[in-house]
């Protein structure tokens, strides 16, 4: 026997343009505007395609980038749900003046693999272990070869001297 699916879902109309996109911002008007609340169930991929008749790529596009940016969220086994804390909320709550600890403590709590990532970050941090230059383009210093850079920069210099100091052939 089919699931019954919400009315909501039967009743989404897309307007003309990419159906991706269409798709990602009925969905997000929906979950602003509350008529999906959070923690709601979300229809599978699968369904809500055949729902709406319209590719299954364009509804995973779709969830995809409602996942990324924090309104829908996935449960191992259980499915897709309407994110606890939907990021316009959060974002609307907070303004630049508030103090990080004031804006992290009022916003719930972390979701667990968030929080464990987060105090992973302070020990090494706390240790000493991440007071490293992060930059495009720049490397960790302390595991490049220096020395065998160095032997192997000495043997192209002893062996291309002349070749170093002349002009290339054009052909290259």
């Amino acid at each position: 026997m089919p699931k019954p699916i919400a009315p909501l879902f039967q009743e989404l109309l897309l307007p003309r343009g990419v159906i991706k996109d269409q798709l990602y911002h009925a969905l997000r008007n929906a979950i602003l505007d509350g008529r999906l609340t959070a923690g709601s169930k979300i229809p599978s991929s699968r369904a809500l395609a055949e729902m709406m008749a319209i590719s299954r790529n364009s509804v995973i596009a779709g969830f995809d980038r409602l996942m990324d940016e924090g309104y829908l969220v996935t449960r191992k086994g259980a499915g897709t749900f309407v994110c606890e804390h939907i990021p316009d909320n959060l974002l609307s709550e907070y303004d630049a003046s508030t103090p990080p600890e004031t804006a992290i403590a009022a916003a719930g709590p972390l979701n667990p693999d968030v929080a464990a990532l987060v105090s992973s970050w302070s020990e090494r941090e706390d240790s000493g272990e991440m007071r490293q230059v992060f930059a495009v383009g720049i490397g960790c210093t302390d595991l490049f070869p220096h020395a065998l850079w160095g032997r192997l920069l000495g043997r192209v210099w002893r062996q291309s001297r002349r070749e170093l100091g002349a002009h290339a052939t054009p052909y290259g």
